[in-house]
């Protein structure tokens, strides 16, 4: 007998949620071409990201609908931030727009596939992610920054491969998961699964 989850009532939970309510703000702020106060409230959502994974693992807060709510705040997030690169940063990273939509691109089929295998949204983790979390991070800073645009290519290209391993972890699973750490350990388990060591 499996063990009950956490309370979904915590910090982590908390701050997947002010991440969803903070993507219409910075829409907004993009929309105004607020760029100084764009930036600090991504930041502020970014940093949230970061900190629930971590808090969630060193209090044992993990749960399944904390999983869907980092997902979901995570794509109300990147979603506000391409909105903002595109609206206010367009003569910036229009040489990118290529891979970022094959970014999104991925990202929706990825999506996709997992509402149609699963009937929801996949909710992975992968270390491919948090790395592209990472470099996402970096590449905004130097958009903002008036740094080099080529961080935002590398980050594109890095999500557009994390988006490909997370369908070929979908077609890999036989039920919903959340928090895999990549395609390898999937594999790993379902070989282990299948021969029984």
């Amino acid at each position: 007998m499996s063990e009950p989850e956490p309370s979904p009532w915590n910090v982590p939970n908390a701050l997947c949620v002010f991440r969803i309510a903070a993507a219409p703000v910075l829409a907004y702020l993009a929309y105004r071409h607020q760029s100084t106060a764009f930036a600090w409230l991504f930041g502020a959502m970014f940093l949230s990201d970061w900190l629930d994974g971590k808090i969630a693992i060193l209090f044992d807060q993990r749960t399944t609908i904390g999983a869907r709510l980092d997902s979901a705040g995570d794509a109300a997030m990147y979603a506000a931030l391409l909105f903002g690169l595109f609206w206010m940063k367009w003569d910036v990273i229009r040489g990118e727009a290529v891979w970022l939509i094959a970014a999104v691109v991925s990202y929706a089929a990825s999506c996709g596939a997992g509402l149609a295998k699963f009937g929801r949204i996949p909710s992975y983790h992968t270390r491919a992610a948090k790395t592209c979390w990472l470099l996402i991070g970096l590449a905004t800073i130097s958009v903002f920054a008036e740094g080099p645009v080529w961080p935002l290519r590398v980050a594109a290209i890095a999500g557009l491969l994390t988006n490909l391993e997370g369908l070929w972890i979908t077609r890999v699973l036989p039920e919903w998961r959340a928090n895999v750490r990549s395609i390898y350990h999937v594999l790993r388990d379902t070989r282990r699964a299948e021969t029984g060591h």
